[in-house]
């Protein structure tokens, strides 16, 4: 969960805020968090998804440029392939009608 609420004592330089949050949808194509207005934007952008590790100011990663978060941000919670079905029934399965 990450921490987008501040409250009194985060760290901006770090991406890091006071509380966490139950915000959990990452836009791989979204930096930053905030919209022009100061309103905070419903899906996670890689400033808070990637940055509280990956930056200058203290991550436990190395900092990266915008274009490297985007590029490897784009399918990496995508789900697993799944086996595609072989037609073959399940031994000890019964078929529906």
């Amino acid at each position: 969960m990450p921490e987008l609420i501040q409250v009194a004592v985060g760290n901006p330089a770090a991406f890091r805020a006071d509380m966490a949050t139950h915000q959990v949808v990452i836009n791989a194509a979204q930096i930053g968090q905030f919209a022009e207005d100061g309103s905070i934007l419903p899906q996670i952008g890689l400033d808070y998804a990637c940055r509280q590790c990956h930056n200058s100011a203290g991550g436990i990663g190395p900092a990266l440029p915008d274009g490297t978060l985007l590029n490897v941000a784009q399918d990496f919670h995508s789900p697993l392939p799944t086996a595609e079905p072989t037609g073959e029934a399940t031994p000890g399965a019964t078929p529906t009608p």
